[in-house]
């Protein structure tokens, strides 16, 4: 945590991937907070939310807004298994277990992601409409495959896997961002009072 601005930067080390989560207190208009990255030594980065940008950042969308509610102060409450993780300046080691990060949203509900030994499941639960984004970065020769409660992306002989539960819509959008040779495109998911997906690596065998 940078005491300062009270910034949190999270980086979860799991044995099939690593991601990072920041949260704190809105600064500027190019912020977007939560979910920032998703990797994995054979696939390399399957999400990356883009700063600045409203349909290339990871998170939910409210209401009819636009931004994504993690594109404000997000203030979240950690957990590894029944013990509370406060944070404190400086870096430190949370030790060894799932990590879940909670958060609520102003009018009603909460959002929980728990980050797994082999997976990160994202549990959304509000009264109506919920949107959920997920900015994927789609390489030249990626094989990206959208199916009813499952999305596949093969990079070679690797693949991130997306469930969704039997409620949720998605569909595919095409923001025409770019990060190197690999474009980003938005998953929107579509659901009602509760959203439910999980992500993870695998092979294509």
């Amino acid at each position: 945590m940078d005491e300062r601005e009270r910034l949190v930067f999270t980086f979860i080390r799991q044995p099939t991937y690593y991601a990072t989560f920041n949260s704190g207190p809105h600064l500027t208009a190019q912020q977007r907070y939560g979910l920032g990255l998703i990797w994995n030594q054979d696939f390399g980065t399957a999400i990356q939310s883009q700063t600045g940008s409203n349909n290339a950042a990871w998170g939910t969308l409210l209401g009819q807004n636009q931004v994504p509610f993690e594109g404000d102060t997000l203030n979240v409450g950690f957990r590894i298994g029944t013990r509370e993780v406060i944070p404190i300046g400086g870096n430190r080691d949370l030790g060894d277990g799932p990590l879940l990060i909670r958060y609520g949203f102003p009018d009603q509900g909460e959002k929980t992601i728990t980050f797994g030994s082999s997976n990160i499941s994202v549990d959304i639960q509000r009264s109506g409409t919920i949107r959920e984004q997920i900015p994927l970065l789609v390489g030249p020769r990626d094989e990206l495959k959208v199916e009813a409660q499952e999305i596949k992306l093969k990079h070679g002989a690797a693949m991130f896997l997306i469930r969704l539960n039997s409620e949720t819509k998605v569909e595919p959008i095409e923001t025409y961002l770019r990060v190197g040779q690999r474009r980003v495109v938005t998953l929107l998911l579509r659901s009602t009072n509760i959203l439910r997906y999980s992500m993870s690596f695998g092979d294509t065998q």
